[in-house]
């Protein structure tokens, strides 16, 4: 089976939008200008923005998933209103009450996760209200709207997550477009330092620094040193889905303009963290607009799927060697462990604990 670690569920309506409305215009303004000559006009765009990847009541999603051959999905919900300087017409606490809603609609299909903005005065209160009275799973950072993932602010929600089990799902691409504004904040080293003051907490790295090979090495030297981290794999491997056609660009380097670096690049990740610390994803919407062939931004699960699934024979053509169950591992169980979908074998499970939280006071102050 497979579970998509990295999925995005949106529950806005034509009444009560999900994104703020510069977030839709920043869009729209992308899409027509993509490439010359310049005859799109953004205002002509702007009202089916949305509408494209809405899915209010997870039909789409659900439908989407049967059609595909895809078990389970992890929902990370997105709160940009402060980076955008509006608030949504649907606050984040509407999101996760829809996203525990769609949760319990679809029990061990949907597997939904919370995520306020830090920076919000009240965001710990969100972040607890989301996982006890609509039952959500984890936490979701995107750094680069414009925090550190090592601000004290984030603290006391580490530790509530360290005392409730819950995993961190922190974004690490290399990205400064729309919501996300500072592309320095989502540099993989800086979760380093997170690790070192919470080293028991279960971490994942989504999308393994893409789109800058330095920040995947990097993601790797950070996963390496603690067997709670995991790393998320996604847009490395279909790329963007613009243009439709992934082979016909030649950025960013994904599985079909660049195979041999791609595979190299997992395999320098298995060889350092192991199979059962990779996880599948695809940082996409099941909306109207994205059903069948045409999921995955135009790629379409099933063809990402085939990909996974020939990585042992894609592999070995370049000196490399996955098996079938790696692979299973990394389409599948490694998720459904962390996200408790099912019991971690004795063999994978991390024999004891770190025991500390903070590496200060120094032992020098008085």
């Amino acid at each position: 089976m497979v579970v998509d670690a990295h999925v995005h569920l949106y529950t806005g309506t034509p009444e009560k939008k999900y994104f703020p409305t510069r977030q839709t215009w920043h869009i729209c303004m992308r899409w027509a200008h993509q490439s010359a000559p310049y005859d799109r006009d953004p205002e002509a765009l702007y009202p089916r923005q949305e509408s494209r990847i809405s899915d209010p009541d997870g039909t789409y999603t659900i439908g989407n998933m049967d059609d595909q051959g895809v078990e389970a999905v992890v929902c990370l919900p997105v709160d940009y209103d402060l980076t955008f300087g509006e608030e949504s017409p649907l606050s984040i606490e509407e999101k996760h009450q829809h996203l525990g809603e769609l949760q319990r609609k679809y029990p061990g299909r949907i597997i939904a996760m919370a995520g306020p903005d830090p920076r919000r005065t009240n965001s710990l209160e969100i972040f607890k209200r989301g996982i006890r009275e609509h039952g959500l799973q984890g936490l979701k950072m995107a750094p680069s709207m414009g925090y550190y993932p090592w601000d004290p602010r984030l603290s006391p929600i580490y530790e509530f997550c360290l005392d409730n089990d819950l995993p961190v799902l922190s974004c690490t691409q290399f990205n400064s477009g729309g919501g996300y504004r500072y592309a320095r904040f989502s540099q993989p080293l800086q979760l380093n330092d997170v690790l070192c003051d919470f080293p028991d907490l279960k971490m994942v790295l989504l999308h393994a620094g893409h789109a800058k090979l330095e920040w995947f090495e990097e993601s790797i030297l950070v996963a390496m040193n603690n067997p709670n981290v995991y790393i998320q794999i996604d847009v490395w491997i279909q790329g963007t889905g613009i243009p439709r056609d992934p082979r016909t660009s030649l950025f960013p380097l994904n599985a079909f303009n660049a195979e041999e670096t791609i595979v190299t690049m997992l395999a320098r990740a298995k060889y350092a963290l192991g199979a059962h610390r990779i996880l599948f994803g695809t940082d996409t919407e099941s909306g109207p607009a994205f059903q069948g062939d045409n999921s995955v931004r135009g790629f379409g699960y099933k063809n990402l799927i085939d990909w996974w699934r020939k990585l042992p024979q894609t592999a070995a053509k370049y000196g490399f060697s996955f098996t079938d169950d790696e692979v299973e591992m990394m389409l599948d169980t490694n998720a459904k462990r962390l996200f408790k979908l099912e019991a971690t074998p004795p063999d994978l499970q991390v024999k004891g604990k770190y025991g500390f939280r903070y590496r200060y006071p120094s032992p020098n102050r008085g």
